[in-house]
């Protein structure tokens, strides 16, 4: 509800700057109100867009584990859009984390589709890290054999945090594979 408020004001502020801009160019009242309330319509909506505020949250979305070829029994503990980097490309598509692995499944209209499982055995320690070195987005995942995935997921946070719980839980019931998460 904060954020809203500050949108809410910056939206305004912008509206009164740019009917202010628009009135003086123009030299009409009308054109300058009218300008200006357009302007702080849009500021606000592309506002609301880019930091992807809700102002009411949606429900969860289901999804049935089967039809989205995953192995009976197996629980899907988050998931969302992801890209992953094969190489140059950052291949769109879904991550999820289920309770014995970590799935990336791309689109199918990239240049380099592909559907990847890493069992959640194999993870070794999972951080965040920038795309590009500047847009703190990224997902970088250790794995036991050396090797690295990258990816780039929204609430990296959440996704840290998500797989860290996933990981320990599954070193709690094979104690000959405790993975050394320290994120």
């Amino acid at each position: 509800m904060k954020k809203l408020r500050w949108i809410l004001l910056g939206a305004a502020a912008f509206g009164v700057a740019a009917g202010i801009a628009i009135g003086l160019c123009t030299k009409s009242g009308y054109y300058g109100f009218h300008g200006g309330f357009f302007a702080a319509f849009a500021f606000g909506i592309a506002t609301k867009r880019l930091l992807g505020l809700r102002t009411a949250l949606p429900a969860a979305p289901r999804l049935d584990p089967i039809a989205e070829g995953f192995d009976a029994g197996e629980t899907i503990l988050h998931f969302g859009p992801a890209n992953h980097f094969k190489g140059l490309e950052s291949v769109g598509g879904k991550l999820f984390l289920t309770d014995r692995r970590l799935r990336f499944r791309s689109h199918a209209f990239n240049v380099q589709t592909h559907d990847e499982s890493y069992p959640l055995g194999w993870v070794r320690h999972v951080e965040a890290s920038r795309t590009l070195g500047i847009v703190p987005n990224g997902l970088l995942v250790h794995f036991a054999d050396g090797r690295r995935e990258r990816f780039v997921v929204g609430a990296r946070d959440v996704w840290i945090a998500q797989l860290g719980e996933a990981v320990k839980a599954l070193g709690r019931q094979t104690p000959d594979r405790a993975p050394d998460l320290t994120a």
